[in-house]
């Protein structure tokens, strides 16, 4: 990686936004405005509508569609001029079929580097954070998945980022960087570990594993060298489904940041229990980095 500042904070390539014109949508969309798009890329904003209606009923929730998300669009072009970022082409797009399956596919077509979703849906995204749907977004995206529960009101200010010194955790310190503010001058790295049930000597375990996480870290961080940034490193004992909400509440985080493979305490990450009560719990926005795939299958 280079040690350039400018590669470390450059803009983002294609986003996708995905929208039910509910108020959380509404969240997403606001969010989206504000991401560094650099020129040239484009900011989709994708709709799903369902299959297997009847003609007319069809026709007037597509000509429902077609209204709400003239005005959403509308909303996100002010909203994107408001945060002086480079002028950013919004897109409208409204398809058919499976609220996840479209949502991927979409991204992957566009190469979107990001897809942007609101904590909670109604419609087609019901199921969003409660369910499968954001569950399948993430896992089959071959993008990062920013899922947003608070109002933009500007960038990123106070990130936390989980970091197992995995590849995957490294993408997501890369990307939590092009996301926050040009201002922000700390950024949270917190590193979980457990000590095995029934260790016959716990604290000794856990000093050592204190030590080698340290010893990671001084490598780990030498590629974010020039990221201007101070480092404010956590290393704690404990489940990585309480640790890290717990430590988001607790500095007040406004993005928790975390790979979508990793080893250590997160290397159950998005399969399971771990990766819903992090997206759940977690009191703030929530990225989750993903290396893009090299192909899409449905289950």
């Amino acid at each position: 990686m280079s040690n350039d500042k400018a590669f470390l904070r450059r803009p983002l390539g294609d986003v996708v936004v995905a929208t039910d014109f509910s108020p959380s949508a509404d969240l997403a969309l606001g969010r989206a405005a504000q991401l560094p798009i650099r020129r040239g890329s484009t900011l989709a904003l994708l709709h799903v509508t369902p299959t297997r209606l009847a003609a007319t009923d069809a026709l007037l929730q597509k000509v429902a569609a077609v209204e709400r998300m003239e005005r959403s669009r509308g909303q996100t072009l002010l909203q994107a001029e408001g945060s002086r970022r480079e002028p950013v082409d919004v897109v409208p797009e409204i398809v058919e079929g499976k609220p996840f399956v479209e949502i991927v596919r979409n991204a992957r077509n566009r190469r979107a580097e990001l897809i942007v979703l609101g904590r909670r849906g109604e419609g087609g995204f019901r199921a969003l954070l409660v369910g499968s749907t954001a569950e399948r977004v993430i896992r089959k995206a071959g993008a990062s998945v920013l899922v947003v529960t608070r109002p933009a009101a500007g960038p990123y200010q106070r990130p936390l980022v989980a970091i197992d010194f995995s590849d995957s955790s490294r993408l997501a310190l890369e990307t939590t960087l092009r996301l926050v503010g040009p201002d922000t001058g700390v950024v949270e790295l917190l590193h979980a570990y457990d000590v095995p049930p029934g260790t016959t000597d716990p604290a000794t375990l856990a000093r050592h594993l204190e030590a080698v996480a340290r010893a990671n870290f001084e490598k780990f961080l030498v590629d974010f060298a020039s990221a201007g940034v101070e480092w404010r490193i956590t290393l704690k004992e404990g489940d990585a489904r309480q640790v890290i909400p717990d430590l988001a509440a607790e500095r007040q985080c406004d993005l928790v940041a975390l790979g979508s493979h990793g080893r250590s305490g997160f290397a159950q990450i998005l399969i399971g229990s771990v990766a819903e009560a992090v997206v759940r719990g977690a009191p703030c926005d929530v990225l989750v980095a993903r290396q893009a795939a090299a192909e899409f299958k449905l289950p």
